[in-house]
């Protein structure tokens, strides 16, 4: 295959990456959205929606859950589409004169090498480690599923309706 090819091949292949993350990105804008958009029903109308409070609770906080299931997995997805992704990227960079990602990758995932003492140190190697942005965004829908169980588990047990 020409050189001209093969460079071609990977910039749409990089450009199809990129797009992924764009994706991802708008996708957590919309589950983000609609757990505020929840979140707001439930605290504006409280007191308007329904007779029985814990019913209320109990629905919003069920939904929520399934809210932050589905974009705790899709955020799981969008990583291993993007995972192969790049490692197709990565393997077409052998035949190139200059591996950016496969080199971005390798410097990202050098670790301190230095001996840590003292908790400056200690604080300061870890403070300067990479975390993958998955396991990041990934806390989020978390801690929305935390909340919602503790909503729904309060409701359960009427210790938050008043």
């Amino acid at each position: 295959m020409a050189d001209n090819t093969k460079l071609e091949i990977y910039k749409m292949a990089a450009e199809m990456a990129d797009r992924v993350s764009a994706r991802r990105m708008l996708a957590n804008g919309f589950f983000l959205t609609l757990h505020t958009t929840l979140a707001g029903i439930l605290g504006i109308m409280y007191d308007k929606l329904a007779e029985d409070k814990r019913a209320v609770l109990l629905f919003m906080s069920v939904v929520g859950i399934v809210l932050a299931a589905s974009w705790f997995f899709n955020i799981r997805s969008y990583k291993r589409l993007n995972k192969a992704k790049y490692e197709v990227i990565n393997e077409m960079e052998k035949d190139l004169p200059y591996q950016n990602f496969t080199d971005e990758w390798e410097r990202l995932k050098v670790d301190n090498e230095e001996e840590t003492t003292g908790m400056r140190k200690r604080w300061k190697k870890w403070k300067d480690r990479y975390t993958d942005l998955t396991n990041v965004e990934g806390t989020v829908p978390i801690v929305f599923a935390l909340i919602n169980i503790f909503i729904f588990v309060g409701a359960l047990f009427k210790i938050i309706i008043k």
